[in-house]
């Protein structure tokens, strides 16, 4: 094998190693979203149906609507 190829090899292991771990670090964070089931900004419950339709939302549909505001 060339060094050309070896070096494509590792680079090619490289980007597959950083890939893997940021789509780890994805569904980590997804996971921790979807287990959060509290506003952050007035600590009520974000109902199931909003959870539901939006997995990521961390606000009420109030407060996320004053946020947007």
């Amino acid at each position: 094998m060339s060094e050309t190829s070896d070096t494509n090899d590792f680079a090619s292991q490289i980007e597959q190693h950083h890939n893997e771990s940021a789509v780890q670090a994805i569904r980590r964070s997804i996971g921790q979203v979807a287990d959060n089931d509290e506003c952050e900004e007035c600590g009520q419950e974000i109902p199931t149906a909003r959870r539901k339709a939006v997995p990521w939302a961390r606000r009420c549909v109030d407060c996320q609507q004053r946020y947007e505001r």
